[in-house]
């Protein structure tokens, strides 16, 4: 199911997760990642082609989603939109390895409307994926904020009577390690938010918080690691001031900048998957608004550096990223400033 929204201007169109984010085509285009992190020792890691899926989308951007197990992931959404317009989706699909293929099906009855650049999280004990927030090409923001979730044993979506944030546009939600839900974030008509919120009763609360607190922002990273919520990247604008690369963990009620993000440009909307001891990032958008280049590691404790590839990617954001049976994980598609890309590839050592 598709919903097709097409404009005639650049600035109708509005690319990207923000409400001023149109690319302009007097812009050079895509320019390097001006990060100043220390290079790190060429690796074996390599982006390889992994075989396209038979069912769901090959080329979509700004969709949400989120890993439901080892090796599995839901994706809703997205968008095919170009500089002169396109698609935008409301159909979920499950994506699976068997093996070294990658399997898509699709999910569920009719849900949520069609939409890109919202959040997602997997309640793992309840086998649900709840969707929030996003925008069409209509506009900047959908007509109303809203929660829904994907029962994942019975593929019904189901919509949630409580309260949803109006901050839905590049929120960030993810599953602590206490079961909870947790939302940060995201952008309004009044702004970007730099509130934490916990899901309650089909709904959603403010988190007391002491101290200081992240810049306000949308379209960074949240995740869980450990018992802590950890934060990285975002913006607090679609363009100019305030792209940031700086992480943040939040622990006991407080939030505490783990580190100030100097080592590199401030981005949004990065490839990302979490590791072990920190988290691997690729590209993402500057405050140019230009696709961004560069694959870079962080080690928390340590800090930044750049991964060196023989054969590395040319400049792409709003990718959606998957596990993979081994190594870091997969890139699905993305923009690289013209339109989406058609690309599975799976960064791994082979």
């Amino acid at each position: 199911m598709t919903r097709i929204a097409f404009t005639t201007l650049l600035l109708t169109l509005a690319l990207g997760c923000g409400d001023d984010d149109g690319i302009d085509p007097t812009d050079g285009g895509a320019t390097p990642d001006a990060s100043t992190a220390d290079a790190g020792p060429e690796t074996t890691l390599a982006w390889h082609p992994v075989a396209e899926p038979a069912e769901g989308p090959l080329m979509v951007w700004g969709a949400l989603v989120v890993d439901v197990g080892p090796t599995s992931a839901v994706l809703f959404g997205g968008t095919t939109a170009t500089n002169i317009g396109g698609t935008t989706l409301d159909a979920a699909y499950r994506y699976d390895w068997e093996g070294d293929t990658l399997v898509a099906s699709a999910l569920g009855s009719t849900g949520p409307a069609a939409r890109y650049c919202g959040c997602a999280a997997y309640d793992e004990a309840r086998n649900v994926v709840i969707v929030a927030g996003g925008r069409d090409l209509s506009g900047p923001f959908l007509a109303a904020p809203e929660t829904w979730e994907l029962d994942l044993a019975t593929e019904a979506w189901t919509q949630w009577s409580g309260t949803t944030p109006a901050s839905t546009l590049g929120c960030m939600m993810t599953q602590g390690s206490d079961g909870e839900l947790y939302w940060f974030g995201g952008v309004a008509d009044s702004g970007a938010s730099d509130v934490l919120y916990r899901a309650e009763d089909e709904g959603w609360v403010e988190v007391a918080v002491t101290g200081d607190r992240p810049a306000p922002r949308y379209d960074g990273v949240l995740w869980a690691d450990g018992d802590d919520l950890v934060l990285f990247a975002g913006s607090r604008s679609a363009l100019g001031a305030g792209f940031y690369a700086d992480v943040w963990r939040f622990s006991g009620g407080a939030w505490t900048q783990e580190h100030d993000g100097g080592d590199v440009e401030g981005r949004r909307v990065p490839w990302f998957r979490a590791t072990d001891d920190g988290f691997v990032f690729q590209g993402g958008y500057d405050l140019n608004m230009n696709p961004m280049a560069g694959l870079y590691r962080y080690v928390s404790g340590e800090g930044f550096s750049a991964i060196e590839l023989a054969d590395p990617l040319l400049p792409r954001g709003f990718a959606a990223s998957f596990p993979a049976p081994s190594g870091i994980g997969v890139m699905f598609s993305g923009y690289d400033g013209d339109g989406p890309l058609r690309e599975v590839l799976w960064l791994d050592e082979r």
